[in-house]
């Protein structure tokens, strides 16, 4: 071979080995590049990639929002070793309508720690279909009686099948819904809807509402009007089934408050009731709750006269309660009693339960001191055969508020409504009882210089939500608005609206 050929040989050798590292150093680089954004609508579109990750496993994903800072990030996508260049996508839900939203692909190789940016990019998503000219008025409320009223409202400018109901409650949220009505190709309408059950001397307030039945046109709502229910003549009292009726149910009853809204002035009767008249009754202002008090004590066992006390523990660990009992002279008497109150639960027991008849068999007179390190809420009741009568308690360690816990809505509507019970400023009612011949009526007063409003939640001993009739409504979540100067009131009542308390 010539000397001219064998540098034919070595330059074509050189040239091969330069090309092949010109490949290797193209195919070891990490790339990625924002396409245009795909199937773009009125609430979704598709987010288009293309990463090369150079002969090594990669991840990518896009970084999205509504300007130019992005903000949100999809989920990552991986690509295995060996992976040539590809194109990933990510579909976006749920998305605003006429709204513009930036976006740029990004992708990660691990085995260097590279990260590559694409370009920022952006689409907009389509408007969003007009709600026709659909029009709805809420009308004023009619034939207003103590315990019902009729709503009503005025649909225009429909054209094609629609449906319809009012949203009603004591407080600008509402919160209750009416049965739903479907109409078909009526341009003009009217929408009527009784109430019943409701509660006498009571502002409610409602409004109505079309949904038009056609895909990504909202619900048309009319304006929130009010009426106020009459007070409850003076009629003969009637028979509830749900307080003479049925076994008993106990428990507890949480107030709390609106955020920013003050407290009411609770106070509670309880009563027992026979053919729709009240045989007895008694009634308290619940205290704080508290880790000390003390309580009036006297037991005559030659009139069945006994006492006894209810804890309710809002917490959820276990309340330990240790009662000591003092005689006039304020000796202690027999050891003292520990009543454990589980979490969320109440627990009630008679004296004569706690303590032996050697100490209280006889007949007993003093006073019952109880004290746990975690704070609980407590009411006396003093029975004397089926006469009884309630004991206050002298609250010696006052603890401002109520734990607060957070419940679920329900299977059936505000039993229990979902939100979070308790707080700062909520108030606890240690003792509830209805049916089996008990009722019990709760006042809320409002003595402060604004409107309060808020919830109260009834549970039973078990501390599960308690669903009963009171205000001709069942559920275990009840709510309130008060005016200033203005009461709540909240208990059983007949078909005129009549309370037996």
């Amino acid at each position: 071979m010539t000397q001219t050929g064998c540098l034919r040989i070595a330059l074509l050798v050189f040239l091969l080995i330069f090309a092949r590292g010109i490949a290797y150093s193209q195919t070891t680089t990490i790339s990625v590049a924002t396409s245009d954004a795909t199937s773009v609508t009125t609430s979704s579109a598709e987010l288009h990639g293309l990463i090369n990750p150079g002969g090594s496993a990669a991840a990518a994903w896009f970084e999205w929002g509504t300007t130019a800072s992005l903000g949100a990030r999809s989920d990552v996508q991986t690509f295995p070793d060996g992976t040539a260049a590809v194109t990933f996508v990510k579909s976006l839900r749920n998305l605003q309508p006429h709204t513009t939203y930036y976006f740029r692909a990004e992708a990660y190789r691990p085995s260097d720690g590279t990260v590559r940016l694409g370009d920022v990019k952006t689409f907009t998503t389509a408007d969003a279909p007009a709600a026709s000219s659909i029009t709805v008025t809420t009308n004023d409320a009619t034939v207003v009686a103590s315990n019902s009223a009729v709503l009503s409202g005025t649909i225009a400018g429909a054209s094609g099948p629609l449906g319809a109901w009012f949203e009603w409650g004591t407080t600008t949220s509402l919160g209750t819904r009416t049965d739903g009505q479907t109409f078909r190709d009526s341009r003009s309408l009217t929408l009527t809807q009784p109430l019943r059950n409701l509660q006498p001397g009571t502002t409610y307030y409602f409004r109505a509402v079309v949904y038009p039945a056609v895909a990504g046109v909202p619900n048309v709502l009319g304006d929130i009007k009010t009426f106020t229910t009459t007070r409850v003549p003076s009629t003969t009292p009637q028979t509830i089934s749900e307080v003479e009726h049925g076994d008993i149910k106990s428990g507890y009853l949480i107030i709390t408050p609106d955020a920013g809204s003050g407290a009411p002035t609770p106070t509670m009767t309880f009563g027992r009731v026979s053919q729709g008249s009240v045989q007895s009754q008694a009634g308290i202002v619940p205290t704080l709750m508290t880790t000390d008090a003390s309580m009036f004590v006297e037991i005559i066992p030659s009139i069945s006269r006994n006492v006894g006390v209810a804890f309710a523990n809002p917490s959820a660990s276990v309340n330990a309660v240790t009662l000591t009992l003092r005689d006039e002279n304020g000796f202690v008497l027999g050891s003292p009693a520990i009543v454990s109150a589980p979490g969320r639960q109440q627990v009630s027991r008679f004296l004569n339960e706690l303590f032996g008849s050697d100490i209280v068999g006889s007949g007993f007179r003093g006073s019952l001191r109880m004290q746990s390190a975690t704070a609980f809420a407590a009411i006396g009741l003093r029975f004397s055969g089926p006469i009884f009568s309630t004991l206050p308690v002298a609250i010696i360690a006052p603890v401002p508020g109520v734990p607060s816990a957070t419940l679920i809505a329900g299977t059936r509507p505000n039993a229990p409504q979902a939100g979070i019970v308790g707080g700062s400023n909520a108030l606890i009612l240690p003792q509830f009882v209805i049916s089996g011949g008990w009722a019990t009526e709760i006042a809320l007063v409002n003595n402060s210089s604004s409107t309060i409003a808020g919830r109260l939640d009834l549970f039973d001993t078990a501390g599960n939500p308690m669903a009963v009739t009171m205000n001709g409504e069942t559920r275990s979540t009840f709510t309130y608005s008060i005016p200033v100067g203005g009461t709540f009131v909240l208990a059983p009542r007949d078909s005129n609206g009549q309370s037996p308390l």
